[in-house]
């Protein structure tokens, strides 16, 4: 379960600061609002530095090999 803090404008300040994009594949978001994902899978760690935009593609494929796409997303954002 999701926490009190996962509200609609947290969401929308993490795809403000990413600028609307997907930070997988940087595909722009046009007419379907992308996904903000947590990045260590925690729904109840909604610290910005936890999550990022995705669009729906690029989520889906992070629901699979989670160990896999935490550690290329931390080693990524921490390049």
């Amino acid at each position: 379960p999701y926490t009190v803090n996962w509200t609609e404008t947290l969401k929308r300040s993490i795809r403000e600061r990413d600028k609307y994009i997907c930070q997988l594949c940087y595909k722009l978001q046009e007419d379907k609002v992308f996904c903000v994902h947590h990045i260590d899978y925690d729904k109840k760690n909604c610290n910005p530095e936890n999550l990022i935009t995705l669009c729906r593609r690029c989520h889906s494929k992070t629901n699979n090999n989670r160990e896999y796409w935490e550690e290329r997303i931390n080693s990524w954002r921490h390049s």
